[in-house]
C-alpha cells in the first residue's frame, strides 16, 4: 500500500447539465475552449492526451470535504452462512440494497482497493454500524454529512421540440437533464503546462457552460478549486476505471484474456454541426481488470471535428 498523489479539479454547478459530466464530455469541453483560445494551445492539450500524457477522469460528488468514489464494480463470492442469512426478508433486501451501491466515500473506496472485502464483510460493516449505506451511497459512520438530505443527484426527463424545416411540422422529444446540490470534482494526471492550458479552459467554461445547451442556460459552474489529493492504494495487481475507456487496438486481446468485472455503455448521436457520431461501446467508470495498465484510444469522427476521449484514467487496486 501506497500514498498517490492525484490532481483534483473541484466545480461547484449553477445549473443542471444536459448531460452526465463524465470523461468524454469533460475532454470535449476543454478541447473545444482551448480551439477557441489558441490553436497551438489546443494542439498541445490534444496531442498530450492521445498519447496518454494527460488523463482525465469523469466527475463525482464532492460534500463538504469527502470525495466519493463510483462502487467497484466486481463479483461477490458465495457465501454458504450469508446465503442461509439471507433467508431473512431484511438481511436479502439489504444484500440488494449494496448491490446497487453507486458511490462510496473515499475512506470505503480505499478499504475496498486494498482488502476487497466480501459482500458478507460489507454487510457486516452495516449491521454493525461502522458503514452505513443510505440511497445508493456507502460510507463510514462518522461521515454524517453524507446523509440522504444532503446529497442529491437527479436524473429526470425535459421536453425539447424539433421543428421540420420543410413540412413545418414539429414533434416532441425528451432528454435527460442531471442536477447536482453538491460540487463536483474530477481527477487529473498530466504536466504542469498542460493543467495550466486545463485551467485556462475552465475559465473560459465558467462564462460559457459546458456540454450541450450552454447557449440556454444548462451547464453554468464555478470552477472552485484546483488541489492535490492522495489516495491509499496497492502496488498493483488490478485496476479500476475511474473514466470511460475505450480500448487501442493493440489492447483488445489483452481485455479479452484477463479477469474483469464491468459495465459498458454504447456512446453515439450527433454533433451541434449534425455530423453523425457512429456508436462506440465504453468501459463505465468502476469496471475492474485484472490488469497493471492500459492507455485506451482517443477516437477522431471523421469529417466532425470531434473526438471522444477514451483514454483510461484508472487506480489501482488489489
Amino acid at each position: 500500500m501506497k500514498m498517490t498523489t492525484h490532481t483534483a479539479v473541484i466545480l461547484s454547478p449553477e445549473s443542471n447539465f444536459m448531460a452526465e459530466v463524465d470523461s468524454i464530455k469533460i475532454f470535449g469541453s476543454i478541447a473545444s475552449a482551448l480551439s477557441e483560445l489558441d490553436r497551438d494551445k489546443f494542439n498541445r492539450f490534444y496531442s498530450s492526451v492521445k498519447t496518454g500524457e494527460t488523463r482525465i477522469s469523469s466527475s463525482f460528488p464532492l460534500i463538504k470535504d469527502t470525495h466519493l468514489f463510483p462502487m467497484p464494480i466486481y463479483s461477490f463470492e458465495y457465501d454458504k452462512d450469508l446465503s442461509e442469512k439471507s433467508e431473512n426478508i431484511e438481511v436479502f433486501t439489504k444484500i440488494k440494497e449494496i448491490k446497487k451501491t453507486e458511490f462510496v466515500s473515499q475512506s470505503v473506496f480505499e478499504e475496498i482497493l486494498n482488502n476487497k472485502p466480501k459482500l458478507g464483510d460489507i454487510l457486516e460493516k452495516i449491521e454493525s454500524g461502522e458503514w452505513r449505506l443510505d440511497k445508493k451511497c456507502l460510507y463510514l459512520d462518522e461521515e454524517d454529512e453524507l446523509e440522504e438530505k444532503n446529497f442529491l443527484i437527479k436524473r429526470y426527463e425535459i421536453p425539447k421540440n424539433v421543428l421540420n424545416r420543410y413540412t413545418y411540422g414539429s414533434t416532441i422529444f425528451y432528454s435527460q437533464a442531471h442536477f447536482y446540490n453538491c460540487d463536483l470534482f474530477f481527477l487529473v494526471k498530466t504536466s504542469k503546462g498542460i493543467l495550466k492550458l486545463i485551467n485556462a479552459a475552465l475559465k473560459l467554461l465558467e462564462d460559457r457552460g459546458m456540454s450541450q445547451d450552454f447557449s440556454i442556460g444548462f451547464g453554468k459552474f464555478m470552477l472552485r478549486n484546483i488541489k492535490e489529493i492522495e489516495l491509499n492504494e496497492p502496488g498493483g495487481g488490478g485496476m479500476i476505471l475511474l473514466s470511460k475507456y475505450h480500448p487501442d487496438e493493440n489492447e483488445i486481446e489483452l481485455i479479452n484474456s484477463c479477469n474483469k468485472y464491468y459495465r459498458i455503455k454504447e456512446i453515439k448521436g450527433f454533433t451541434n454541426n449534425g455530423f453523425h457520431i457512429p456508436p462506440y461501446i465504453f468501459f463505465r467508470e468502476g469496471s475492474c481488470f485484472k490488469l497493471n495498465g492500459i492507455k485506451g484510444k482517443l477516437i477522431d469522427i471523421p469529417d466532425a471535428r470531434t473526438s471522444l476521449n477514451g483514454i483510461a484514467y484508472y487506480i489501482k487496486s488489489r
